[in-house]
């Protein structure tokens, strides 16, 4: 009597999907979700093939999401591979920020050591008004201590965005100022 097969071994195999944007991205995106999930092991790997620290995926870095996991081991490694700490764009988010929102001692403490800004904002927030709106009242005093201030409590000058001009040439040979946020 014939023993069947293993489940499946008639229909031909999947040919495997070929990885959109290549090698590198493939990379930086299990080193950006090897931060998040803490492997610290896997993240020290990455970073000894050259994955690039600060490459992006949907808008986040390792950093960012090691910090805003709370993954202090991992926060440490990306630190001393020399990550930004602080904001790489204005508006966006800052690992110190993610930390707070999550109420992560350790992390903010790593971050702020490291030289993060306590004052940074995005979203009309900063990480003392994460803090608190997510009632963290240890982060609250860590970045209190620290001179931190709510995005309300910052000088009217530090509450605009940056702006950047640029001239464009008209087809009629004109030139306009061009003015965008940043």
């Amino acid at each position: 009597m014939a023993r069947p097969g293993p489940v499946g071994a008639s229909a031909p195999a999947a040919a495997a999907a070929p990885c959109r944007g290549g090698r590198a991205r493939l990379l930086g995106r299990c080193f950006t979700v090897a931060a998040q999930l803490g492997h610290a092991n896997l993240v020290t790997l990455a970073l000894q093939c050259k994955a690039d620290i600060e490459q992006r995926i949907n808008g986040q870095s390792a950093l960012d999401g090691a910090a805003q996991f709370g993954q202090t081991r991992v926060v440490k490694a990306l630190i001393d591979a020399r990550a930004a700490t602080t904001q790489t764009a204005p508006g966006r988010w800052t690992p110190l920020m993610r930390a707070s929102q999550g109420g992560h001692i350790e992390v903010c403490q790593l971050l702020l050591s490291d030289g993060a800004h306590p004052d940074e904002w995005a979203d009309r927030m900063t990480a003392l008004d994460l803090a608190e709106a997510h009632q963290h009242a240890r982060a609250v005093g860590l970045l209190r201590r620290q001179g931190a201030r709510r995005f309300l409590e910052l000088p009217p000058a530090k509450q605009k965005v940056p702006m950047s001009r640029s001239k464009k040439r008209e087809p009629n040979g004109h030139q306009t100022l061009k003015i965008n946020q940043l």
